[in-house]
């Protein structure tokens, strides 16, 4: 017996209830055969009947609703002529199937909603050991998440006083989480990693001959120096990291640059590279300097966060 396919199942289930439709075995809102029923009927297994019925609803030839059935529609499809509003029905359709999967109520899910939003209100903390850096990460998550972030330094542990004292959770390079979780703090906290695009074009660059990586704090260029010295590319010997503004050991990061070739990294200035004689061979300034996985992180942790809240308030 050959398997249906979910489209076989989807354009057989529209037909029927089209054709039902048209001999009146149906009107718009008549309850139809259930996701078992079809499920049985068309020897399929229920999630496949299910997401059948979920696109068909999407058409707006029926109505599914959790815990209750599929009910015929009026004809009319949700949000036409809007593709943002349809993206948003379709979430909210996926939302409400997977909530009714796992139990949830609509009742239930607004109350994880309003904690997410009222911990998204509070400022998340960015941790470095050099002010600098943070403030630089601060600008990119802010843009990326379109969340509150502030600047901090390892002096503003512990997170019992000072600024850490009502942040919900913090962001910190590997060395500030090192601190973080050594001096006790009892927040979460989400690891920031470099972004592996551009590890990989600098690795394409070194692989050329010397080349200069010039980073806008002395922070970064602890922390970038410390993973080329890990080997955390090939040809890393290759590479040489300069911070603007105060250089290596206190000189003149400029004269370093004279007849080398330059790559500049996000929050980098580029402003006079050409003056000093360096051959600019990539601008990667306006790229994104945190991985995915950061960003990732952080969703995660409000998440977690906000499922705690919930449950403390169901059990008091």
């Amino acid at each position: 017996m050959t398997r249906k396919t979910g489209s076989a199942v989807l354009d057989q289930l529209r037909d029927r209830i089209l054709v039902g439709l048209y001999f009146g075995c149906w009107y718009p809102g008549d309850r139809l055969p259930s996701v078992r029923d079809v499920a049985r009927m068309e020897a399929v297994d229920r999630k496949t009947a299910a997401a059948a019925y979920r696109v068909l609803q999407r058409e707006g030839l029926v109505r599914v609703e959790p815990r209750s059935g599929v009910y015929l529609g009026d004809g009319s499809t949700p949000a036409a002529g809007d593709p943002l509003r349809r993206l948003h029905a379709r979430w909210l359709d996926n939302a409400l199937a997977t909530s009714a999967e796992l139990g949830l109520d609509a009742d239930h899910i607004a109350r994880l909603f309003r904690a997410v939003s009222a911990v998204e209100k509070r400022r998340i903390a960015v941790m470095d050991q050099d002010i600098a850096h943070a403030s630089h990460l601060v600008d990119e998550l802010r843009a990326r998440s379109g969340l509150e972030y502030m600047a901090c330094g390892l002096d503003d542990i512990p997170a019992t006083a000072g600024p850490l004292r009502e942040t919900p959770l913090a962001v910190a390079t590997p060395h500030a989480a090192v601190h973080l979780r050594g001096r006790g703090a009892r927040i979460p906290v989400v690891q920031a990693t470099l972004s592996s695009e551009l590890l990989t074009r600098l690795e394409n660059w070194a692989g050329g001959g010397p080349v200069v990586v010039l980073v806008g704090t002395s922070g970064l260029r602890r922390e970038l120096q410390r993973a080329l010295d890990h080997g955390l590319i090939e040809n890393g010997h290759n590479v040489r990291v300069l911070a603007q503004g105060n250089g290596v050991d206190g000189a003149d990061y400029r004269l370093e640059l004279q007849g080398r070739r330059v790559l500049l990294w996000p929050g980098a200035i580029r402003a006079g590279l050409e003056d000093q004689g360096a051959e600019l061979v990539e601008d990667t300034h306006r790229s994104r300097l945190l991985s995915s996985a950061t960003i990732d992180g952080i969703r995660r942790e409000i998440a977690l966060l906000a499922l705690v809240q919930v449950t403390r308030s169901s059990v008091a």
